[in-house]
């Protein structure tokens, strides 16, 4: 079994075994397949991917959005519009004999509390009923309902979220790993043998040198994870990817720097040439 394969496993697991009280979370810095993962599991659980809908969350989203809120009329004023929360927990309790899956992209980029509200507290407690604030209706969670999420613990609603929110969440740590990346770039590299192990071995001591460096940091502030090298066939590829991607991660305008800048730089031998095999230490962009 592949590493993803087990990652997706643990995920479908903790779905079946906790999604009927908590949200399941993947949590992990940009770039360490959260979403691949995320998007197989909810299939999974589900057993069809008909049964699994997605939305993103970003900072503009709000309860409206998500639970409820008020649509204009063609003849004037205003109607109550299910969000899309509400939409699929009431397919859901029309169909008890399957699962659904809502899965949410970026949970982190919004205000979770204000979004979530109700839900705060009935996620867990299915049995019971809520007044919706805006329709009235009453209202309570399906009990064959998943709620799958993935976020990045670097964002600002994820650093905010408090006690209450953390008791709701059951999460799941998706970290920069070397068998997945070991997966991804023998995928896809299109060089000889000896070459692709020399680079599977030098991009992993990207990963492996920042780890040692910032043990403390690591697992939240890496700035990018394994999947960020997903798609690359060779050294042109590495090569643009530093100059288009990685380079602008590390080294933002008006001179702000990554902390594991010049760690990265010092093992990417790629940022200065695309035939290159041995890093450049000390060097910078």
């Amino acid at each position: 079994m592949t590493t993803t394969a087990a990652k997706t496993d643990e995920v479908v697991e903790a779905c079946r075994a906790y999604g009927h009280k908590d949200i399941i979370v993947l949590s992990g810095v940009p770039a360490t397949g959260k979403t691949h993962v995320a998007k197989a599991a909810a299939t999974a659980v589900a057993g069809h991917p008909g049964f699994v809908r997605r939305t993103q969350f970003h900072p503009g989203y709000a309860y409206d959005d998500f639970i409820e809120g008020l649509k204009p009329l063609e003849t004037g004023g205003y109607a109550p519009q299910d969000g899309v929360f509400l939409e699929w927990n009431n397919q859901a309790k029309r169909d008890s004999a399957n699962t659904y899956v809502l899965l949410i992209e970026e949970l982190s980029r919004a205000d979770i509390p204000s979004v979530l509200g109700e839900l705060m507290t009935f996620i867990e407690y299915r049995g019971e009923t809520f007044t919706l604030p805006i329709s009235r209706a009453p209202a309570s969670v399906a009990s064959n309902l998943v709620i799958l999420a993935t976020m990045n613990p670097r964002d600002r609603s994820a650093l905010e979220v408090d006690e209450a929110m953390i008791r709701r969440l059951r999460i799941i740590d998706c970290l920069p790993d070397m068998d997945q990346l070991s997966e991804v770039l023998h995928a896809s590299l299109s060089v000889g043998d000896q070459e692709k192990q020399t680079i599977i071995d030098l991009l992993s001591d990207v990963f492996k040198s920042c780890e040692t460096e910032f043990p403390d940091l690591y697992q939240n502030e890496m700035p990018f994870g394994h999947a960020v090298f997903d798609g690359v066939r060779n050294g042109h590829d590495l090569h643009a990817l530093w100059h288009q991607r990685i380079k602008r991660v590390l080294y933002r305008p008006q001179g702000l720097r990554h902390p594991f800048a010049d760690a990265i730089a010092a093992k990417f031998p790629w940022q200065f040439s695309a035939d290159a095999t041995i890093p450049n230490k000390g060097n910078q962009p």
